[in-house]
């Protein structure tokens, strides 16, 4: 049963954003581990929802470690002391090793000179831990920086805040004669018994980071992406998701009806390809594409497309919200393109409406079925689909029931 509100639809759904403008919140668990379910996990995605799920619900850690604690132990980084020995030659600077040097020349070398020095180092165990855990921070928050999921605004800025800080200190700092090493038991366990509370703060975030990220366990996972959850920053963003995951559901479960089927489903995130497909046992593939410009390709403008890249020299591309692409076995490739407008206004939710009819002709070629566009709009319509017109509009709150998702999938429904 659908939710009253596509609100506590979402809500319900949990679906994982690898969007730019991202909100935090917590989550349920048992949401997440039911989401994850459905999910074929591993891959670059999963890494990065690793990644930003982990800033998300310990960002308090990792500022306490990078902006506070990490400079208060800089300005006494403890170290040891080391005794280096040198051989001269006809002369000498430093303190002289009296012994070593007359050994030397009772063994015939009468020119030599051996001096001995103490020499500060700073690559204590406890410190190298200190100087990995900056390193394999600095990494992953650099990676998702530049994939601008990391902007310095809203939740992310004290994340990259830190970022910035741990990049001068380990650059501006002692911490640069320090070696970066594969963080072992003996660094953790020298961190343990250090005294400064650096240390501790750096356990506390290399205990956080490395349960994030350094294990298979879909629990414990659901349990990072529960307390670190993501959603969209912006209210339309997060209808266009729930009109997105309507459709996943429905085509889901038309299919069920009508045979086996074999579904995977991925993260909605900027540069990905499908965020669900299908394959029947008949051999046709459904594939769900989000905020996409799948069609035309380039050779093939639509009319819209070309005549603004022929007369403005433009090169944008109509990118409907969402993008249905039924594979047939013989061939046969049938398109439905979704317009999303999330509006009381509907003055705004009518130019929806003349979108979804450009895109009717723009894409002409590829849209062969019925219907080719759809309308989804957040409010109540008067009218409802009708089978004559090509382009028809319909209510977030009638669409999972409608008669559009069977024929889009040439389904009898």
């Amino acid at each position: 049963m659908t939710p009253d509100t596509w609100q506590a639809y979402l809500e319900k759904q949990f679906p994982a954003f690898l969007l730019r403008c991202t909100e935090r919140r917590r989550l349920d668990q048992a949401a997440a581990e039911a989401f994850l379910e459905r999910l074929e996990l591993g891959g670059d995605n999963l890494r990065l929802l690793r990644g930003l799920s982990l800033f998300a619900a310990h960002e308090r850690e990792l500022s306490e470690f990078a902006t506070y604690w990490l400079p208060d132990l800089l300005r006494a980084l403890p170290s040891g002391a080391r005794v280096e020995q040198r051989t001269w030659r006809g002369g000498y600077q430093g303190r002289l090793d009296l012994p070593a040097t007359m050994q030397l020349r009772a063994g015939g070398d009468t020119s030599a000179f051996v001096t001995r020095a103490r020499r500060r180092r700073f690559d204590l165990p406890e410190n190298v831990f200190i100087r990995s855990l900056a390193g394999r921070t600095e990494r992953l928050a650099v990676d998702l920086v530049a994939r601008e999921f990391l902007h310095g605004k809203g939740w992310t800025k004290g994340v990259v805040d830190s970022l910035a800080a741990l990049q001068f200190h380990t650059r501006s700092s002692l911490l640069r004669d320090v070696p970066e090493l594969p963080i072992e038991a003996y660094h953790v366990q020298a961190a343990q018994n250090a005294r400064h509370p650096a240390y501790r703060s750096a356990l506390h975030w290399h205990e956080a980071l490395t349960d994030a990220l350094d294990h298979e366990d879909p629990q414990r996972l659901a349990q990072l992406l529960s307390e670190g959850g993501l959603q969209p920053g912006d209210e339309p963003k997060r209808f266009e998701l729930a009109v997105l995951l309507t459709v996943i559901e429905s085509i889901e479960r038309h299919l069920a009806a009508s045979g086996e089927y074999e579904a995977a489903r991925t993260f909605i995130a900027e540069g990905r390809e499908q965020v669900a497909t299908f394959t029947r046992a008949c051999g046709t593939r459904i594939e769900v594409y989000y905020n996409q410009a799948v069609l035309p390709p380039d050779e093939t403008l639509g009319p819209r497309d070309s005549g603004v890249r022929h007369y403005l020299d433009r090169s944008g591309r109509l990118r409907p919200d969402i993008t249905v692409c039924v594979r047939h076995s013989d061939g046969r490739a049938v398109y439905t393109v979704f317009e999303i407008k999330l509006s009381k206004d509907f003055a705004y939710v009518s130019s929806g409406y003349s979108e979804a009819i450009v895109y009717r002709h723009e894409y002409a070629r590829y849209l062969s079925g019925w219907p080719k566009a759809v309308l989804v709009a957040s409010e109540a319509l008067q009218g409802k689909p009708r089978p004559e017109d090509d382009v028809v509009a319909i209510a977030w709150s009638d669409l999972a029931a409608s008669p559009i998702i069977g024929a889009m999938l040439g389904l009898n429904t």
